[in-house]
């Protein structure tokens, strides 16, 4: 006898560490309003991370999260910004200048763990109960990579409590830190958010030569529409509110 065998519900663990982070994440807070992107900006800039500089058996996401913002401070709130310095919320409404554009080290870590439990648990699909799923991925597959989103979950609301704790890096982790060029990472990454924003400025600008109109303000109050859309289709994401303003200070600053 080996005793009980325990069945696991992966979505009572999902539910546990979605309650645990969320508490991470004061109410009202700038993170608290960008979760999402925060947590997907960190994927990217990660997932950068270990294609260039390191082997994923040496280290794992969480981890390597937990050594930049230990050594680095992490991301910086400005990567998260649009071309125009305005942020938007995961809903996609302007957050008020009066909402502090920062975070902290434990903020960073919760929004991370989060993003696992909603962007990344549910991304092959359901587990089917037999064969594989409407995505082509068998059971086995979809339940191994939902157990490995918990696990960088709880990752994250551990390496939390340590830093609530504050507890130093081990020599090992130490060593760790050492080998991840951060900075140019975070260089790479600013650049490539930004690139999308910056060929929707070019499209809109060259459009604006093509036609006449009396002022920058006419055009961009004329092209918002047209702008907007197009943006959408290349990953640049105006603010409804405050697009005709962005676009007629691309005129004046470029023509």
């Amino acid at each position: 006898m080996i005793g009980p065998i325990y069945h696991i519900d992966l979505y009572s663990h999902k539910a546990f560490l979605t309650e645990g982070l969320n508490q991470l994440l004061p109410d009202g807070s700038f993170a608290s309003r960008l979760w999402r992107a925060i947590g997907n900006e960190l994927h990217s800039r990660l997932d950068e991370l270990f294609g260039d500089e390191v082997e994923w058996s040496s280290i794992d996401p969480v981890e390597s999260l937990f050594l930049w913002v230990s050594v680095d401070g992490g991301l910086d709130p400005q990567w998260l910004a649009g071309e125009d310095g305005r942020y938007l919320d995961d809903e996609g409404e302007e957050i008020s200048p009066t909402i502090s554009p920062t975070y902290s080290n434990v903020e960073q870590l919760a929004a991370f763990g989060l993003w696992f439990l909603s962007a990344e648990f549910n991304s092959l699909g359901a587990p089917s109960k037999k064969g594989r799923n409407e995505r082509g991925w068998s059971r086995k597959q979809v339940l191994d990579h939902q157990i490995v989103c918990l696990l960088f979950a709880y990752q994250a609301l551990s390496y939390s409590q340590r830093i609530m704790l504050g507890t130093q890096l081990s020599v090992d982790e130490s060593e760790k830190a050492a080998k991840l060029n951060f900075s140019a990472m975070g260089k790479r990454g600013a650049t490539k958010r930004h690139a999308p924003m910056a060929a929707l400025r070019v499209w809109a600008i060259t459009r604006y030569r093509e036609g006449k109109w009396a002022s920058a303000n006419q055009a961009a109050h004329d092209m918002q529409r047209e702008v907007i859309e197009y943006g959408r289709t290349i990953g640049a994401v105006l603010s409804e509110a405050n697009a005709q303003r962005t676009i007629a200070d691309w005129f004046r600053r470029k023509v």
